[in-house]
C-alpha cells in the first residue's frame, strides 16, 4: 500500500515554533448526555471493530521521495497553498472589524455599570494567587513530562485502570440518578472500552516508544510551547472582541438566526485557525528533529511557514470543522422537547463527523507541514495512509491522548489546590470556590498547551515513520531499534522486510 497518493512533493519539514495545541475560547457547549454517551459508545466500537478487522503491514512498503541530506532543508522555493481560503480568512476577520465599528454606538446601550466590593489590595492578592496556580500548572507540565519519559508504559497502562475505575463509578451514578436508559448506556460503554483495552494492550509497547520520541524532541525543541501559549493569548483577546460584537449586533441585527449562524463559525473559525497554527508548527519541528536534526532553529521556519505558505491550508481545514460546530450549536439552541429523539440522533451524528474531521485534520495539517502540499492532497495522503495503516494511528492517539488528558488535568487540579488553599487562609477573599475554579481553567489550559505540542509531535512522528522509516536508521539508530522491537512485540518478525536495510 502507498502511504502518499504523491510522491513527488518535496519534504516540507521545518523549522518552527512547536506547535501546542493552543486552548481557544469557545462558545460554551453544553452537550446534552444522550447524544454525547452515544457518540463515544460509536467511537469505541469503530476502534475495536477496526483493530479486530485490520491486517494491513504497519510501514508503508513505498517510501516518500529521497530525504537525503547534510544540514538544513531548502525551503526557499515553497509555494503558498489555498490561497482563497487565506484570503476569505482575512476578509471574515475585516468584516468582523467592520461590524463592531460600525454597531459600537450600541455598547452604550447596554452598559450596566457596578460598583464593586472587592478592595484593591484584594483584586492584587487574586492576581498573585491565579499567577502561583499558573506557576504550578506549569512546573507540573514539567514533571509530567519526565515522568512520561522514564515510566512511559506504567503510566499508559495506569491511565487505562483509572479510567476504568471512573467509568466503573459512572455507571453507578447513571444508575442512581440518571434512570435506566443512562445506565445501559454506561455499561454498554464500559464493556467496548474494556474490549478496546483488550485488543490496544499489545499496542502499548509502540506507543510508549511513540511518546517517548516526543518527550525528547519537546525537550530539545521546547519554542513550540511559547507559540502554543501566545496563540491562547490571542484566542481570549478574540473570545472577548467576539462577545462584543454579539452585543453590539444584538440591538442592531435583524435577523438574529442567520447572523448568530454566522457569528458562530466566525468564532470556531478563528479558534480552530489559532490553534492548528500551533499543531502545525509542532508537526514541521517535529519533523525535522526525525529527518534533519541539524537544522539549527527549526521553529522560527516551521511557524513562518505556517503563517505563510500554509496559512491558506490551515484556514481550509479550519472551516470544515467550525461549520460542524457552528451547525451543532445552532442545533442546541433550537432544541425542541416535542423531537427530542431526532435531535438527540443528529447531535449524535454531528459529534462523530466532527471527531473524524478532526482525527482527519490532525494527520492531514501533519502532512501539511512535511511536505507543504494543499490541504485537498494532504487529505488524500491521509486518507492513503489510514487505508495503509490509519487505524493503527487512532489507536496509538488514543493511548497518548489517555497520558496527555490526565497530565492536563493534573495541571488544573493542582492549580486549584494551590489557589484554593491560599485564598482561604488568606482569610481575605470570600469567593474561594471561584478562585479555585478560575485557577483550575488556567492551570488546565497552560498544561493542556504543552502537552498539545506532544500530541502533534507523536501525530508526526507516526506519519514519518510509516512513510520512510529508514531515514530514522541515520538521524536517530537507537529510536529506530526501539521502534522496530516495538512492532516486533506486536507483530512478532513478520514484518521485518518492511525495513530493508535499517539497523535493528
Amino acid at each position: 500500500p502507498r502511504a502518499h497518493a504523491s510522491t513527488s512533493s518535496k519534504p516540507y519539514v521545518n523549522i518552527s515554533t512547536h506547535s501546542c495545541t493552543t486552548q481557544t475560547t469557545k462558545l460554551s457547549k453544553s452537550v446534552f448526555a444522550k447524544p454525547y454517551q452515544l457518540s463515544l459508545i460509536l467511537r469505541k466500537f469503530v476502534c475495536v471493530w477496526a483493530m479486530v478487522l485490520d491486517s494491513s503491514d504497519f510501514a508503508t512498503k513505498e517510501a516518500p521521495p529521497n530525504w537525503q541530506q547534510d544540514g538544513a532543508i531548502d525551503y526557499s522555493h515553497s509555494k503558498y497553498r489555498d490561497k482563497f481560503w487565506a484570503i476569505l480568512f482575512l476578509l471574515h476577520l475585516a468584516g468582523m472589524i467592520t461590524l463592531f465599528v460600525v454597531y459600537r454606538d450600541n455598547l452604550e446601550e447596554i452598559r450596566h455599570p457596578k460598583t464593586s466590593d472587592v478592595a484593591k489590595n484584594d483584586w492584587i492578592l487574586i492576581i498573585v494567587i491565579i499567577a502561583a496556580g499558573a506557576l504550578t500548572s506549569a512546573i507540573w507540565a514539567i514533571l509530567w513530562i519526565a515522568l512520561m519519559k522514564r515510566f512511559t508504559s506504567f503510566i499508559i497502562k495506569g491511565t487505562f485502570v483509572f479510567v476504568i475505575i471512573l467509568q466503573i463509578i459512572g455507571t453507578i451514578a447513571l444508575l442512581m440518578f440518571g434512570g435506566v436508559f443512562a445506565a445501559i448506556m454506561g455499561v454498554i460503554s464500559l464493556v467496548l472500552f474494556l474490549v478496546y483495552m483488550w485488543f490496544a494492550w499489545k499496542r502499548i509497547p509502540f506507543a510508549t516508544v511513540m511518546l517517548k520520541m516526543a518527550t525528547q524532541c519537546i525537550k530539545d525543541h521546547s519554542a513550540p510551547v511559547l507559540v502554543g501559549l501566545f496563540m491562547a493569548v490571542l484566542s481570549n483577546i478574540w473570545a472577548i472582541f467576539w462577545l462584543l460584537t454579539v452585543q453590539v449586533l444584538g440591538v442592531g441585527v435583524h435577523n438574529p438566526t442567520f447572523a448568530i449562524f454566522m457569528l458562530l463559525i466566525s468564532l470556531y473559525w478563528t479558534s480552530e485557525v489559532l490553534t492548528n497554527i500551533v499543531h502545525v508548527t509542532a508537526a514541521g519541528v517535529s519533523a525535522t528533529w526525525y529527518f534533519a536534526p541539524a537544522t539549527a532553529h527549526p521553529t522560527s521556519g516551521a511557524f513562518k511557514r505556517a503563517m505563510t505558505t500554509s496559512f491558506g491550508s490551515i484556514c481550509f481545514g479550519s472551516l470544515l470543522i467550525a461549520i460542524v460546530q457552528a451547525v451543532r450549536a445552532v442545533l442546541r439552541m433550537a432544541r425542541d422537547n416535542e423531537n427530542e429523539i431526532i435531535m438527540c440522533l443528529v447531535q449524535c451524528i454531528l459529534n462523530c463527523l466532527e471527531r473524524i474531521l478532526e482525527y482527519l485534520n490532525l494527520f492531514a495539517f501533519a502532512q501539511v507541514a512535511i511536505y507543504g502540499v494543499d490541504f485537498w492532497t494532504a487529505a488524500k495522503n491521509t486518507w492513503q495512509l489510514f487505508k495503509a495503516k490509519g487505524f493503527e494511528g487512532i489507536v496509538n492517539d488514543d493511548l497518548t491522548g489517555f497520558v496527555l488528558v490526565f497530565g492536563a488535568l493534573g495541571g488544573g487540579v493542582l492549580s486549584a489546590v494551590v489557589g484554593g488553599l491560599w485564598a482561604h487562609y488568606s482569610k481575605k477573599i470570600e469567593s474561594v470556590i471561584i478562585v479555585a475554579i478560575v485557577c483550575f481553567l488556567i492551570g488546565y489550559v497552560i498544561t493542556q498547551i504543552i502537552m498539545g505540542v506532544i500530541r502533534s509531535y507523536v501525530t508526526t512522528f507516526f506519519v514519518c515513520f510509516a512513510e520512510d522509516p529508514q531515514t530514522l536508521t541515520q538521524t536517530h539508530p537507537q529510536v529506530y531499534t526501539d521502534v522496530v522491537n516495538a512492532i516486533r512485540e506486536m507483530h512478532g518478525q513478520s514484518h521485518d522486510s518492511h525495513f530493508q536495510g535499517g539497523r535493528v
